[in-house]
């Protein structure tokens, strides 16, 4: 299947969380769910997380863990200089993070282009 392909079958929500991670890196559906691509929004939280799984299936998305996120760097949109994720020797539970794949950044900066025309 082509980009293009790929693309055409992403359905509006999708595409919008793919230039989200994009945008701002990994982050979690339930963070998104409140502020996707920096707007203020109230995306329900189930939706989201259904349309994540099936951009994984797609190998638009992987998951990650939450102690496999880079160290300081900004993981959500949401004040991102509040939420870096600094060095801790707690153990606390983080989260499921989603990252783009390579193929993921390349359909992002196809539809980042559409979204900029």
């Amino acid at each position: 299947m082509t980009v293009e392909e790929e693309i055409i079958n992403l359905s509006e929500l999708q595409k919008k969380v793919i230039l989200h991670f994009l945008t701002f890196g990994p982050d979690t559906p339930k963070l998104m769910s409140r502020r996707l691509l920096g707007v203020k929004t109230h995306v329900d939280l189930q939706i989201l997380e259904k349309d994540c799984l099936k951009l994984c299936e797609k190998g638009l998305i992987k998951k990650i863990a939450g102690k496999k996120v880079p160290k300081r760097v900004p993981t959500s949109s949401i004040k991102p200089h509040i939420k870096i994720r600094a060095k801790s020797k707690e153990i606390r539970r983080h989260g499921q993070y989603f990252e783009l794949t390579h193929r993921g950044k390349q359909v992002g900066k196809i539809i980042k282009k559409e979204y900029s025309q």
